[in-house]
């Protein structure tokens, strides 16, 4: 070690008086900002977790500044205004990052959820949104690898991408937040239960799901549980 801190004094003899203040071969302290932590068939669910952006500071050379890299935001949070209020939830894209991402970026952030609705509520369970408005689908993109093996369970106000019970990787832009727990949605390697994948949970306006769980509801064909009075989601937007 001595002597490779020789031999690069040695290279650098021109440099001395100004590499002095710092030490031979010493390599800046990287700086950094840690992330705040404060934290179905087609048609329904078949019921058979913000922090700002972390910078970290990667020096190449001990003479030269550090470079700022930015992060991807693990937990980024979104507000579905409905009309019966608003909801803000957290998502979680270190535990589910595939489904974070198709959610943002193919759906909330093209104003995909715009004047849709929440298509079928079960009381005291589920309410489902993301199909269309009033039983027209909207087009989607590609499906998606479930992530339900990511140890996030289905507790009451997690949210939950919907998908067809006959195949695990199926799920595009329909999701659902839970009213109650609901084991049985959850993944189980030893029942072979594939699971839905929780990705993300209701920090603010868990009484508005609730307000819309007791909802009057009918079947109309392919909707079963359709609430009666249509409830709307009116946007979906990323506040962080």
């Amino acid at each position: 070690m001595e002597a490779r801190r020789i031999q690069f004094c040695s290279s650098l003899l021109v440099l001395l008086v100004a590499t002095m203040a710092i030490g031979c071969g010493g390599n800046a302290p990287t700086a950094s900002i840690p992330a705040d932590d404060s934290s179905s068939t087609a048609n329904t669910v078949d019921v058979s977790g913000g922090g700002a952006a972390t910078l970290r500071a990667t020096p190449s050379d001990a003479l030269s500044p550090a470079t700022i890299v930015p992060e991807k935001n693990l937990f980024p949070e979104v507000v579905i205004r409905t009309s019966s209020g608003n909801v803000r939830v957290r998502l979680n894209a270190e535990k589910a990052p595939v489904t974070v991402e198709n959610f943002l970026d193919s759906y909330v952030n093209r104003g995909f959820y715009t004047d849709t609705i929440f298509h079928h509520v079960d009381p005291g369970y589920v309410v489902t949104g993301g199909y269309g408005s009033n039983g027209e689908a909207k087009e989607v993109r590609a499906p998606i690898r479930n992530e339900a093996s990511n140890g996030l369970k289905n507790v009451r106000g997690t949210l939950t991408m919907s998908r067809s019970p006959e195949y695990a990787d199926s799920a595009t832009s329909q999701f659902f937040i839970n009213v109650t727990a609901a084991t049985s949605l959850d993944y189980d390697e030893a029942s072979e239960n594939a699971g839905y994948c929780v990705f993300g949970e209701v920090i603010e306006g868990m009484e508005v799901i609730d307000q819309i769980a007791k909802a009057e509801v009918h079947d109309t064909g392919d909707f079963p549980q359709m609430p009666v009075e249509a409830i709307v989601i009116t946007s979906i937007e990323q506040v962080d």
